[in-house]
């Protein structure tokens, strides 16, 4: 077909189809040798294969005796596996770094009987489950320029498998590798991402499927927790290494989800809060110390934390500004105080006060109003630096005993 001929829609539609399948970064990241995982994830997928053949039932039997309480006999169970299969395959199988990123090559014995570095062992079928739960809740990434691979491991509540695998297809399809620069400030940065695309992808499913019946009326963290994150370093040509592993939770902001309009509310403010974060440049401390800030909120759902980010982001909005850089933008007065009422409804009333909204309304008037409209044609000279002056006033303030008479 002619180029040429063809039509908008046309060029849509040849696009999807070049399209990778969601699963793409799954194959990438297992076949990545420097991760070190395909030979033994090829492994456990065959003997499950195998023994499946002859030991089905003895397979999901004892899979589900081992989940079926918190107490179960892991170590009996095992041995219950090995007569029942006859004893012809091998029970025992390494733990690898990308199954269990929080065991690893170390000193596993005393001190006294030898000072060996061995492999962590696991029973194959526990290491099966995890080998294949990657591909239905992990969605790892590259951070450019930066030798580092994350992890995002989703940790449901309760959801059923068939909406968790559609919601977590379109989420695989919205978050894609950072480009940043610097390799902390990157890994932030998509962390933030993560939490916020995925609460945006499972409204939007919600809504699209009309289907506002997954909440129950509930708060999101109800269906999904959060995330695991694992981060592995380049840290030699061979190798990555895990450094670390967080949890990152989801923002928990609306108490109840029941009606389009909450969910188009929650929208709203998950929309502005990713454009403010991706516009903050990384490359500065201040920047830096403010993405920092906001994970922790948004991970956490501390609003005092999100209270100091806010202080801190009126000083680098001035600062944007004074430089001429207007694709900051400061959080809508509309979207905040929608934000407030409905995580903090005991300062509702603050918010509704008069007083309040005209000493907001001066604040206004005094820092970011003359810098949009040029400070020749402001009635009020730029205030730099008040939104840090009210941050300390802000804390508690001890009395001066000594200048009482």
């Amino acid at each position: 077909m002619n180029e040429r001929n063809i039509t908008g829609q046309e060029k849509a539609q040849a696009l999807e189809d070049l399209k990778p399948s969601a699963d793409w970064t799954i194959v990438t990241f297992l076949t990545d040798f420097r991760m070190q995982v395909q030979g033994l994830h090829n492994k456990l997928a065959l003997q499950w294969h195998l023994t499946s053949q002859q030991h089905l039932a003895a397979n999901v039997c004892t899979l589900l005796a081992m989940f079926a309480s918190l107490d179960a006999p892991v170590e009996t169970l095992m041995n219950e596996w090995r007569e029942r299969t006859g004893k012809t395959w091998p029970h025992m199988i390494t733990a690898s770094q990308v199954f269990n990123p929080h065991m690893g090559k170390g000193q596993n014995r005393p001190k006294a009987n030898k000072l060996t570095l061995n492999n962590e062992k696991s029973f194959w079928l526990l290491e099966y489950l995890k080998a294949i739960g990657v591909w239905l809740a992990a969605a790892p990434r590259t951070v450019n320029n930066a030798n580092l691979r994350k992890t995002y491991v989703l940790s449901p509540r309760k959801i059923a498998l068939r909406h968790h695998k559609d919601i977590f297809r379109r989420f695989l399809n919205t978050l894609w590798n950072d480009t940043a620069i610097k390799m902390d400030i990157a890994a932030i940065k998509m962390d933030i991402a993560a939490s916020l695309l995925y609460t945006q992808t499972l409204l939007d499913y919600a809504v699209g499927n009309n289907n506002l019946g997954l909440f129950q009326a509930r708060q999101i963290s109800k269906l999904v927790s959060g995330m695991s994150v694992a981060t592995y370093q380049l840290l030699s040509a061979n190798a990555y290494t895990m450094m670390s592993l967080a949890f990152l939770g989801l923002p928990n902001w609306m108490p109840r989800i029941q009606t389009r309009e909450d969910v188009s509310v929650l929208q709203s403010i998950l929309q502005e809060h990713y454009e403010r974060i991706r516009a903050i440049d990384e490359t500065y401390s201040e920047g830096y110390n403010l993405l920092r800030r906001y994970r922790d909120f948004v991970s956490s759902n501390d609003f005092e934390t999100f209270y100091d980010f806010l202080a801190d982001y009126s000083q680098f909005l001035m600062s944007a500004l004074d430089r001429g850089h207007f694709y900051i933008r400061p959080f809508t007065e509309t979207n905040l105080r929608r934000l407030i009422q409905m995580s903090q409804p005991k300062l509702s009333s603050i918010l509704q006060s008069q007083g309040f909204q005209n000493i907001a309304e001066a604040i206004r008037r005094s820092t970011v109003i003359p810098q949009y409209i040029g400070r020749q044609q402001s009635q009020y000279d730029i205030r730099y630096g008040l939104g840090q002056e009210l941050k300390r006033c802000s804390g508690p303030q001890k009395l001066d005993t000594k200048s009482r008479g």
